[in-house]
């Protein structure tokens, strides 16, 4: 997946928001959605790898940042972390995190592959192959129906995007409303 994997982790906070952290603090609701943002981006850093090092020698899914049992083992250090200091914050971010990691794989697993029987199997997992048959490589994938995914990631994100903005609005529209229309006998404070 090129384009699609900060929408998915955009409409993923939005949902997780909306529901299931509905009740957490400003500070705490600010630190999940950028953990999860970030996470959502995090394991196509080795891009940087990828392509300054490894003169583009392997597949970047076979680097560690997309194998799913790395991240087990850095969500179980984070969350024995969390239990020992007690932290209600690092709970969160990592909960935050995993979510937005293996959503990531997830949406890698479409076309791209992941090694998600590593160690026992270095075999990629994906769940459509897209044929090499146009030239510069990345056409393959833009051609490619599954690419629809990607465009509908973004549209699904730019949807909620415009349904938080005018919430937003709404909200700042009606607390001017309360400004002025304050009763008779208390006069305007401005």
């Amino acid at each position: 997946m090129f384009f699609g994997h900060l929408p998915a982790g955009y409409v993923a906070n939005d949902l997780l928001q909306r529901t299931r952290w509905g009740n957490l603090n400003p500070p705490e609701r600010r630190l999940t959605t950028w953990v999860l943002l970030a996470g959502s981006l995090a394991p196509d850093f080795d891009l940087i790898y990828f392509y300054l090092f490894d003169g583009r020698g392997h597949n970047h899914h076979v680097y560690w940042p997309h194998v799913p049992v790395v991240w087990l083992g850095i969500g179980a250090g984070l969350a024995v972390t969390g239990w020992i200091l007690k932290s209600r914050r690092l709970h969160l971010a990592n909960f935050a995190l995993m979510i937005a990691i293996f959503l990531h794989l997830l949406l890698d697993t479409i076309a791209g592959g992941i090694a998600w029987w590593f160690p026992w199997s270095e075999r990629l997992v994906v769940w459509f192959h897209v044929p090499a048959v146009h030239h510069p490589w990345y056409w393959n994938f833009f051609l490619h129906w599954t690419f629809l995914l990607e465009i509908a990631a973004i549209l699904w994100a730019a949807a909620v995007f415009w349904r938080r903005r005018r919430a937003r609005q709404a909200i700042a529209l009606e607390k001017s409303f309360a400004l002025v229309s304050s009763p008779p006998d208390k006069p305007l404070e401005i």
